[in-house]
Formats: structure tokens, sequence, C-alpha cells
């Protein structure tokens, strides 16, 4: 038996030819004829064929079939072969990425047993292995799956081709080691088959990454411009160069970046340790709009240092092992707490040292949440060149250790919120616009210097207390305060304004410092000036220096000076206390605020300098005056003598509510060759007249008032006067010829 090979029809037929080759009688013929089959249907187990029966026909000349029997079983090796379809292109290639240039698609088969299970499927090479559309894909071949595959046999034209879509990869892993680089693909594994290497996350072939504890991924220069969704990283990121862009929020353990750019679209947070140093090249962009960037800075990482060429928005950060330097381009905002604790590190001595926070913005600085460091603070915002180089403060901010708080803003400094140090200094200065301080804020050193600068522009000041230390108040304009300045040391406050000045809150010296003010335009005096015996000086250098009825100034001993070279004065009350003394000086003429209730002056002695009329209600023993105008006054307790010490071209009215005669108005022999026949009188008794030669003074009191206001000659003139009644050092002076009412 002999049977042939077979292509593959799914069945076990086989096709035998069966012949006799022995056994018949003599030269008789028996036909023969039967069936077999193949061992397996199949074509990779189809081997054998088997013959299953057979019968037998008589022979042609002679020989009958009934007279013998065929033995059964015979056999004969034979194949069935695959079956041959045709096959065409029934799509695209389409993948998710997997680094690779590989590419199936699925193709149509013609010829397939209806019983049987087969597909085909090209298989090509993408023209790229990043993620896109209407990739070029060149066909290389068919494969056929399925359980009766192997029965079949698909051949495709020659140089067929098409095209293909890569779509985004979901995650991958690093799987690269302690240290290695980014564009490195045996480095990355997808992430649900860590067996399937080379799935590189560049461009935007990968939606995020992931790094494990203990892993330094480097994105060097090799790796192109990338994009992802989000990263997540116990492990360190070092940005060395190139271009990363992740969209959503990035977390890592450590960052550290010395060139490329990083933009970060969602919250980035560093959770141990992070580093962009001053020389440095490279940007990080936060682009959400309202992202920050939250950093960690461990105990055993050093400083935070943090130089940007780029806008930036702070979330919550803090520095543990040092202080804090973020020094920016563009907006620098301050959206959650900063924070640089005292207990930070300890040096090798066992003592433990503060840590600093400085923020510095090369445009506008806006602090909306509390700063608080062991050491110095220093806020700045922009330089003097351009606009918009502004500082805001909305949230606290505390030195609480000792540090010094310095503000300073190329334009202007708008102060919302309380500065606050341990004994520290407190300097803020807005260079080229103004410095303005809500009223509600408050600025508190315990004990250091304050010094507020606005050199050119306005200045408007909350409350400030400097405890012990001085407080300074400089403006190239218009000077406003509208919270109280205090001081409680021998420092004092001093004021300067390039414009006006206004004191619309009291000034406070508790200890026995200095109160100085100046103003070029008018010193307008709207609430109480007091110190515990220092001096008390106010000047209006080109305008009026004006006190509100209900305002007062205070020395308790100590000297208040008001001048106004230029200008007049209205006055308050004014009180140096039982032995302090009281100067004024102004070009035109000095009298009291209306609606003022009680004396203006009180005090040991008063020295009055005046272009014009004098009106004054007293409380002192001695008042020198010196006014070519008229002079009005209201005295109010005994054993006052007024001096006039220059010449009076009207005559000099006074009227007094004393009756005991103590009172008097003495006049020099200048005053009274211009008076003439005039009296100078209190309550109609003649005083003093033109030509009268006695001398006689009560009550007059020691002092040096207005010397200083007359020429050498007139001083000389009134040094031959002295000794003449009256207490000894007599002020300005003194009466050549008084005679005495009685």
């Amino acid at each position: 038996m002999v049977a042939p090979d077979k292509v593959y029809d799914g069945t076990t037929a086989a096709t035998p030819t069966i012949t006799i080759t022995n056994g018949l009688v003599g030269n008789e013929t028996v036909g023969v004829s039967g069936t077999a089959t193949f061992n397996s249907k199949d074509v990779l187990t189809a081997n054998l064929v088997t013959v299953t029966s057979t019968t037998l026909t008589n022979g042609v000349s002679s020989g009958l079939a009934s007279d013998y029997s065929p033995a059964a079983g015979q056999t004969d090796v034979s194949h069935i072969t695959p079956k041959s379809l045709t096959a065409s292109l029934s799509g695209i290639a389409n993948k998710t990425y997997d680094g690779l240039l590989s590419a199936t698609v699925a193709t149509s088969l013609i010829g397939v047993l209806p019983q049987d299970a087969v597909a085909g499927v090209a298989s090509g090479l993408y023209a790229d292995r990043n993620v896109g559309t209407a990739i070029p894909v060149t066909v290389t071949g068919i494969s056929l799956s399925g359980v009766d595959s192997s029965n079949y046999l698909a051949t495709l034209p020659n140089n067929l081709a098409t095209t293909g879509t890569i779509t985004q990869l979901g995650n991958v892993d690093w799987v690269g080691g302690a240290t290695g680089n980014w564009s490195q693909a045996s480095n990355w594994a997808l992430s649900t088959d860590h067996a399937k290497i080379g799935a590189i996350p560049d461009g935007t072939n990968v939606a995020s990454v992931s790094i494990p504890t203990g892993a330094n991924v480097i994105f060097d220069s090799a790796v192109a411009a990338t994009t992802l969704s989000s990263i997540a990283s116990l492990g360190q990121l070092s940005m060395n160069s190139g271009t990363l862009r992740v969209n959503g929020t990035l977390i890592t353990d450590a960052y550290i970046q010395t060139g490329g750019t990083l933009s970060v679209g969602g919250d980035m947070s560093v959770l141990s340790n992070f580093s962009k140093a001053s020389g440095a090249t490279g940007s990080l962009a936060l682009t959400g709009g309202t992202n920050v960037i939250n950093i960690v800075q461990a105990a055993n990482s050093g400083n935070l240092v943090f130089f940007d060429d780029k806008p930036l928005r702070l979330g919550t950060v803090t520095a543990y092992g040092g202080s804090i330097n973020i020094d920016t381009i563009g907006l620098l905002q301050v959206l959650g707490t900063i924070t640089a604790p005292a207990t930070s590190i300890t040096n090798g001595s066992g003592v433990t040292q503060t840590s600093d926070i400085r923020l510095a913005a090369h445009s506008p600085l806006t602090v909306d949440a509390p700063i608080t460091a062991s050491g110095k603070i220093t806020l700045i915002g922009g330089a003097t060149i351009g606009t918009g180089d502004n500082v805001t403060i909305n949230a606290a901010v505390t030195s609480t250790a000792g540090g010094n708080i310095s503000v300073q803003a190329g334009d202007n400094v708008v102060q919302n919120a309380n500065l606050s140090t341990n004994g520290g200094a407190i300097t803020t200065t807005a260079e080229t616009g103004n410095l303005t301080m809500a009223t509600s804020a408050q600025s508190n050193s315990g004990g250091g210097a304050i010094a507020y600068n606005a050199p050119a522009g306005n200045l408007t000041t909350g409350g400030i207390n400097a405890g012990t230390g001085s407080i300074s108040i400089d403006a190239g304009s218009n000077v406003v305060t509208n919270g109280v300045i205090a001081s409680s040391g021998s420092g004092g406050t001093t004021i300067n304004a390039g414009g006006g000045l206004a004191i619309n809150a009291p000034i406070n010296a508790s200890g026995n410092g200095n109160i100085k003010v100046s103003a070029v335009k008018d010193v307008a005096q709207n609430a109480n000036v007091s110190s515990q015996g220092g001096t008390i000086a106010a000047t209006a250098v080109t305008g009026n220096v004006v006190m509100a009825p209900t305002a007062s100034t205070s020395s308790y001993g100590g000297t208040i000076t008001y001048f106004a070279p230029d200008g007049n004065m209205t006055l308050a009350k004014l009180d140096a206390g039982p032995t302090g003394n009281i100067e004024l000086d102004a070009m035109g003429s000095i009298g009291p605020a209306l609606g003022l209730v009680g004396p203006m002056l009180t005090g040991a002695a008063a020295s009055i300098e005046a272009g014009g009329d004098v009106v004054i209600t007293q409380a002192l023993k001695r008042i020198d005056i010196d006014t070519p105008g008229r002079i009005t006054s209201t005295d109010t307790v005994t054993n006052t003598t007024i001096f006039v010490l220059s010449d009076v071209e009207q005559a000099v009215a006074a009227t007094s509510t004393d009756t005991s005669t103590q009172s008097l108005i003495a006049a020099t022999e200048d005053a009274r060759t211009t008076v003439g026949d005039n009296t100078l009188g209190i309550g109609g008794q003649t005083v003093a007249e033109a030509g009268s030669t006695a001398v006689a003074t009560t009550g007059g009191t020691s002092g040096s008032f207005g010397e200083d206001k007359k020429s050498e000659d007139e001083k000389k003139k009134e040094a031959e006067a002295k000794g003449t009644g009256g207490d000894s050092g007599t002020t300005g002076s003194a009466a050549k010829a008084v005679k005495t009412c009685t």
C-alpha cells in the first residue's frame, strides 16, 4: 500500500493505492481497493497512513475474489502539508508605547476552513518609536495564530507598507540601580512587567514615572524634550540638562538642579533635600498659574539654596538643617509658611546656631503666609530700575532669636501685617517709591533699632515699637503716622519728611529718649507727643507748625523746641514740666489753636521769637519774646514775667487773671525806643514807659533763651546789662530800665 502526502483539508482521510504483491495462485489475478486514514488531521503530527479496509474483486481473466482473503493493517509513511491562504491587510498598526519599533497589523485570510480558528497578523517596523499617528510602517511578514494555525501557510505581497499609531504608556518604573542616566532605555521597565525593558520615558511617550528609594536618576543631555503627567519619586531627581515638563504633580525625596529646564504644572514637593545654587544654570518654572513648590530641607541636608530665573510661588518651606536663601527673577509669592527654626543644627562647639531666611525677587515679592526664622530675615523686591519692583507683606514676619529683619524694594513697600524681632533691628526701605503700613500693622523689635525709609516717596506708618531701641523714619516726600510710635530707652525717635508731616497717632518715648520731627513743609500734630525727660523738637522748614486743639506735647523736664523759620505756629498744650524750657521760633505769628482749653505753655521758662504777632496763654514763670508784632498774653498763674527782647512796633496789650501785682511785662531799652509813649500794661496798670530809668524785676528765673537769635553786638550789649534785678543768669537781654507796678 502506498499513501501519498496531501494538503491539509481538516480530515484524516487518505487516498491509498493498494496492490497485491503475493499470495495469488498461478496466473490468477484479483482486483483490490480499500480505505486508509492518517494518524492525525494536523500538519504537525500527521506522519502515518494505515489501511482501514480492503475490497477484492474478481480478476479479469481468472481468479475469484471469494477464493482470497486480504490481510489488513498495512501502513505507509505519509504527511499532510499546510494549506496556503491568501492574506491581505485589514487595518493599520496600533500599539501602546514600549520603546521599540516593532509593529503588528491585522489581516484578512481567504481559504481557512469554516471549522478552523485561524487569524493572521502582519509584522513590521515603525519608522519612529515615539507616540504618534500615521507613522509609516514597513510590513516584513505575517504570522498566524489560533488552534489550527499550524495547518496553514499565508503569504503577503512583497514591499507591502501601511501606517500605524502609537499611544502613550501609562507608567514606567526605574530599574537601573542606584544611579544612572534617564536616557538609558535599559534603566526603565513597564510597571506591570519589569521583564519588559526599554520603554524610556521621553517625549510624550509615558504619562508618569516612579523612582524607588535610594535611586539617583539624572536627567541628562541625551534625553529628548520630555512631557509627563506626574513624577512620584522616593529617590533623587537630578536635573543636569535638557527639558522636562510635568503637567501635574511632582513629588520627589530630593531634587538637585545644575542645568536644564524643569516646568511643573501642578504642585511640586521636595521631601528632604533641595538645591539649585546661584552658579547653576537652567530654570525651574511653575506653569500652573496657582501651583506652588513645597520644600522640606532635612536636618542633614544643610542650607536650602534656590536661585532661579523664573517667577515662583512658594508653598510651605521649612529648613531644619540651616538657612533658606531663595532668589528669583519675576514675581515671588509666599503662599505657605516659611520657617527656619533655631534648633536646626548644632555646630562643632555644641552651640545651637540660628538659621536665616533670604527671599529676593528681581520683581515683585508678595508675602501671603507667615515667615519665621531664628536668625535674620531679608526680603528683597527688585531693583531701582524699572517699575513694579514692590514688596507686599500680608502675613507676619518674625525673627525669634535676635535676628534682624530687612525689607527692601526697588519701588514700593506695602506692609499689611506685623514685623517682629526679639532684639534685632528692623529696616524697611522703598528705594524709589512709597512705603505704606496699614494702620493695623505693627513693627516690634524688642529693643532693636527700627528704620523706615522712602527716600523718593511718601511714607505712612502703622504702629512702631522699638522697646529700648531707636526709631528712624525718613521720606523724600510726605510722612503720615497713623499708629502709635513708641520707645522706652534713650534711643528716641527721629522723623524727617521731604514734604509735609502729619502726626495722627501718639509718639511716646517712655524712657529719656529724644523726639525730633522735621518736615520741609507743614508739620500737622494731631496727636500727643511725649518724652519722659528727653527733648522734643519739631521743625517746619518752609511751612507752618499746626497743632490740633486736643493735641499736647509733654517732655517732663526736657526742652521743647518748635521751629517754623518760614511760617506760622498754631499751638496747643506744650508742657515741659516744672524744670523744662520751651523754645518757639517762627517767621510769622505764634498763637493758640482755636478751641484750646487751658494754658498753651507750661514749664519753667519759654523763649519766643516771631516775625508777627504773638498770642500766648501760659503757665510759666518767665517768657522771653522777640517780635516786631503785637504781643497778647493771658496770664494764668502768678509770678510771671514777660521780657520783650526787641523793637515792638505796636503797643503791647496784655490781660491777666492775676490781681496780686506779681505779674509784669518788662521791655528792653530798644523796645521802649520804638514803643514811645505807649504803655505796657497788665489790667490797665502801667508797667514800663519810655524814658524810665528805674530797673526792677520780680519772679524771674535763670535760663539762656533767645541768645542764638541775636547778633554778636546784641549779645555783648545784653551781657553788659546782666546782673540787674531778678534771678541770676537772666535770660536773653536783661531789662535796663523797668518800672515795677505796685
